[in-house]
């Protein structure tokens, strides 16, 4: 099955239904806006089936879950995170509530302070706490689909000056604009998620590509209850 067969109004409904949940989460505290940045750490180099049961350890056990502990970087990245959550949830709500055309810029350069966190997963970490239209993850899915060039998604050297850095910030920002933007790079990901698992074993695929967008709710909040059992 083509990923372009899946059209229609549960597709338009994915955004729309998942991404302001975990946006209202995040911005309700720093310590909320701590548990999605570790989740967005337990989903680097992560196959998206595992995250259900990752993202449910994490609930139960916090950062001392071997996906976190057992590997430097991300166990860092949630240390650092952890110990400057308030800064970094003020700093963030700061930005928000400025209204600006470069929210999505000065979002992205606040995580890109976070180690670990490059730009596709300093954007997504945005994306899920901010849902700005400018915000996005381009991961291996994405970088395949869209013939992304290397250049927009790697890594920030740390040397790199701030008009350098600034450059390639906007650079990233620019791309997902011109691939839609965020609601629909969010759609479309979730659909090729589905149709990528359809040859899987059972327990590794989805309903939908709506399934996989409101699992985000689950994996990416602690509230209950916000996984839709049917979908309609």
């Amino acid at each position: 099955m083509d990923v372009k067969t899946i059209t229609g109004k549960k597709m338009r409904d994915q955004f729309k239904r998942t991404n302001p949940i975990i946006n209202a989460f995040a911005q309700q505290n720093a310590d909320n806006l701590y548990h999605v940045a570790c989740c967005v750490q337990i989903t680097i180099q992560q196959d998206t089936s595992n995250l259900d049961l990752l993202c449910t350890m994490f609930k139960k056990h916090g950062a001392n879950i071997p996906v976190l502990k057992n590997m430097a970087s991300k166990r860092k990245s949630c240390e650092y995170f952890y110990k400057n959550r308030h800064q970094i949830y003020g700093k963030m709500m700061s930005i928000i509530k400025s209204k600006k055309a470069d929210i999505p810029n000065k979002i992205m350069a606040l995580f890109l302070d976070v180690p670990n966190l490059g730009v596709a997963k300093a954007s997504f970490l945005g994306q899920l706490a901010v849902g700005h239209k400018g915000l996005a993850c381009f991961d291996s899915v994405n970088i395949k689909k869209y013939g992304i060039d290397q250049s927009v998604v790697s890594a920030v050297p740390k040397n790199m000056s701030r008009a350098g850095k600034d450059k390639k910030i906007q650079n990233y920002v620019d791309t997902v604009y011109r691939l839609g933007g965020s609601e629909t790079l969010w759609n479309q990901w979730c659909d090729q998620i589905y149709v990528n698992r359809l040859d899987k074993k059972e327990s590794r695929q989805f309903k939908s590509g709506l399934d996989v967008s409101l699992k985000h709710a689950h994996w990416f909040t602690t509230w209950s209850n916000r996984y839709e059992a049917k979908l309609t």
